[in-house]
């Protein structure tokens, strides 16, 4: 039975990131884009009642996912919120595909977590009311949180200011001579697009993950955020992509491909949309994915059931402009979430088609490995309803080190000054969260 404790009180998520500071595995979803329809919820999970962590890959990672979620699983359609958050690194997807990377996984950020959270914390977007959802075997967790919330006072709160030391791994220089080399393998016919990926590191001092996230959701807001937490490192995403959905049986996936800076200047940025509506190599790479993504949700959908909703849908954010798609199916009711993501994980917008020669050829060329950044992270609730973003606009912070990648897919048309100028815009609202501007 589920049941929900009201707070009445002038919550804000800064005071909840501030009170459960000391949590093992703090995990929150939320959209904090205006106007946003794609999310009414924000989602906390603070104190999971078991969990675990991937060391496995490939299909053993999967029967591991799938055996944890069936053990907590209850099937009750009645329970409209998560109870399972999650999140899989590109580096364990890519074994999905067969492909051994040459690069050797050493983050303290697990390959993947599935943990299993009855107590949460739901905020109401639209009302900023929150209140806790719980079941009602773990009343005594849920009054825990509620007497901690009810007890806290933000008058003492001190965060120290961080000082940077920052820079990009790749410029352009050798940025170029690796999109040249894209460029061959589309001539040879290996493939039609890569989605090539440039790093942006640095050392922090002071550093405070709280603070980062907190600036970074102000910088840019987006649809499909996460801020994950441990005691030594912590995920910070502020993704515009949607990998997949599914509510009631019927899945969605909207990937992004086409790109456009915003301007201050009205007329200049009405141009600019202009322009990216009618862009042929925006739209041809768009339309590659989508014909990607259609192929992948068939072999978990129904016969007959995928459909393309929208196909150059223009949406903006806070630094740029971009093409969306939004294809959805009918689940074949046999799988379930995570054999759904055996089977479309990683997106194909941010490897490249065909899948599995893109990714082979990021492998060779890229000189590190992604880690959480374009993996996935997500929530399943006990009716089997799930919905998982793709982790771009992404910041790893570990100790006191700070990484963030930016990329965008190439295909022949592609030329390396825009494509290098595209992802400094892309990457804006990330830099303008670590205090650090172009």
């Amino acid at each position: 039975m589920r049941k929900k404790i009201e707070i009445n009180s002038s919550l804000t998520i800064e005071d909840i990131i501030e009170i459960f500071k000391n949590e093992d595995y703090f995990f929150m979803l939320e959209s904090n884009k205006n106007n946003d329809s794609q999310s009414i919820n924000t989602f906390i999970g603070i104190k999971p009642i078991d969990y675990i962590v991937l060391e496995e890959k490939g299909l053993a990672a999967i029967k591991k996912l799938n055996n944890f979620y069936e053990k907590y699983r209850k099937g009750d359609n009645s329970i409209a919120f998560p109870c399972f958050f999650t999140f899989l690194t590109y580096d364990l997807g890519i074994t999905f595909l067969d492909i051994n990377s040459k690069f050797k996984y050493n983050s303290k950020i697990p390959l993947g977590f599935l943990g299993y959270y009855p107590v949460i914390i739901v905020e109401d977007i639209k009302t900023n009311n929150f209140f806790i959802s719980f079941d009602l075997e773990y009343e005594e967790i849920a009054l825990d949180i509620f007497n901690k919330i009810d007890s806290y006072s933000n008058s003492n709160r001190i965060m120290n200011l961080p000082q940077y030391n920052l820079t990009y791994e790749e410029e352009f220089h050798e940025y170029s001579k690796k999109i040249e080399q894209i460029k061959d393998y589309i001539y040879e016919g290996d493939v039609y697009q890569v989605n090539y990926t440039r790093r942006f590191i640095g050392q922090i001092k002071n550093l405070e993950y709280n603070k980062i996230y907190l600036k970074l959701r102000k910088t840019n807001p987006a649809p499909f955020s996460a801020f994950i937490r441990q005691k030594n490192w912590a995920i910070l995403s502020s993704s515009p992509e949607r990998l997949i959905k599914s509510t009631s049986g019927i899945l969605e996936t909207r990937p992004i491909k086409g790109t456009i800076a915003r301007s201050k200047n009205i007329i200049v940025d009405l141009i600019n949309k202009w322009k990216l509506k009618k862009s042929e190599k925006d739209k041809s790479e768009l339309l590659m994915i989508v014909d990607l993504e259609r192929n992948d949700l068939s072999r978990v959908s129904e016969s007959g059931t995928v459909k393309v909703k929208e196909l150059f849908k223009l949406e903006t954010y806070e630094t740029v402009h971009h093409l969306v798609s939004t294809i959805t199916s009918k689940i074949e009711n046999t799988f379930t979430p995570f054999d759904v993501l055996y089977r479309l994980f990683p997106g194909g917008s941010i490897t490249g088609t065909p899948k599995k020669r893109a990714i082979e050829i990021i492998d060779e060329l890229e000189e590190f490995p992604r880690g959480i950044y374009t993996g996935t992270i997500g929530y399943i609730k006990d009716n089997g309803d799930f919905d998982f973003n793709i982790a771009i606009r992404t910041i790893i912070l570990e100790d006191n080190k700070v990484n963030y990648n930016v990329g965008g897919g190439i295909t022949w048309k592609s030329e390396s000054n825009l494509e290098f100028i595209e992802t400094e815009y892309k990457g804006l609202g990330l830099k303008r969260s670590l205090d650090f501007e172009i």
